[in-house]
């Protein structure tokens, strides 16, 4: 005896509207089911794959939005998945030619050179989408020897582009331009500060020197020969007209302003405001120099001109040499609270 089908024995005993919703209940039983105990999607959802010679990123992304959106999302997830897995540092080599008696100066260095190089993604290879109905998952991979390969011609590239800043900031130095030299080895920094774990050398003279090294030695020596003192003591004490009280309030005012103006300038690089970081270090320079805070006004203007330019990478690498020399101007100030010379005058005048 021949068994009949289940719905053809549902249609004979019910009515057509009650087969039709029990038919629907079944479908959504059966859709459950498959949702708890999934077996259709490929192994790379279920283990993250690891294959010889590429970097494998897996995203996912629920199913929220439009399936193109979803799409996007899980890709930017399988992004980060590789590069999380391409490690840069940065040198503590070079991060040990920053003076690291304040902090925030270190802090403000390692932000602005962090390796946003991280990982250069270019050449992504999409190898599968699985789609189900809840979640968009996306597998992408990257040959690490064409990201190798990529990564040291732009290397070089980059170093090129320093080497020449960098000697026409020797050539600046040697002419007594200051201004002009410190501007160019900051700039200098600007094409390798995605590198900056890497050994950049090259041939000085018949020996091998990193680059890097020699970029922030010779700006840094620079800023040495010109920065005798913080504050002109004399300046200063004329500007307060040899009065204590006139002088502490040049000083506290001077002191809250710029460091405002210190921290707006850091804030305009960020949002990649360059007119309105020149017009701030305008401001400040043209104030760092009235009062005898001579450390910042060289450094100042290499920031105005930056702006002008519309170039932020030197402004960004131009900022902590700058906050340590106004650090090194609140020292000076704290541990010379009127200048003796100014007492004197004030002294014999009476």
């Amino acid at each position: 005896m021949t068994r009949k089908p289940i719905t053809v024995l549902l249609r004979e005993t019910l009515p057509n509207r009650a087969v039709a919703s029990l038919t629907l209940m079944l479908a959504h039983v059966a859709l459950a089911v498959a949702s708890t105990f999934p077996g259709d999607e490929p192994d790379w959802v279920r283990k993250h794959p690891v294959i010889q010679g590429y970097y494998v990123g897996i995203g996912m992304a629920r199913k929220v939005r439009t399936t193109a959106e979803s799409a996007e999302a899980a890709k930017n997830v399988a992004r980060n998945d590789i590069a999380g897995q391409i490690s840069v540092s940065i040198s503590s080599d070079v991060l040990r030619t920053i003076l690291e008696e304040n902090e925030k100066v270190r802090e403000e260095f390692t932000s602005s050179i962090r390796a946003s190089a991280t990982a250069d993604l270019e050449n992504l290879e999409l190898v599968d989408t699985y789609e189900s109905d809840e979640e968009y998952w996306v597998y992408l991979r990257l040959s690490k020897a064409d990201f190798q390969a990529r990564r040291a011609a732009k290397l070089e590239a980059a170093a090129g582009q320093a080497l020449d800043l960098y000697a026409k900031g020797r050539e600046s130095e040697r002419a007594q331009d200051v201004a002009t030299a410190i501007g160019l080895y900051a700039r200098a920094f600007a094409p390798v500060e995605k590198y900056l774990a890497e050994p950049l050398t090259l041939d000085d003279g018949g020996r091998q020197v990193y680059l890097l090294n020699e970029m922030y030695g010779s700006l840094r020596s620079l800023l040495e020969k010109i920065e005798l003192k913080p504050v002109d003591a004399e300046r200063l004490s004329d500007f307060a007209g040899g009065s204590t009280e006139r002088y502490n309030e040049i000083v506290a005012l001077y002191l809250k302003q710029t460091a405002q103006q210190l921290d707006d300038l850091m804030q305009a690089h960020q949002d990649g405001q360059a007119d309105r970081a020149a017009k701030l270090a305008h401001s400040a320079a043209g104030a760092s120099a009235t009062c005898g805070m001579m450390a910042v006004v060289p450094l100042l203007r290499q920031i105005e001109l930056a702006g002008h330019r519309g170039d932020l990478d030197t402004i960004g690498h131009l900022l902590p040499p700058t906050r340590q020399e106004f650090h090194r101007i609140q020292q000076y100030l704290a541990a010379h609270p009127f200048p003796q010379s100014a007492q004197e005058s004030t002294a014999s005048a009476l």
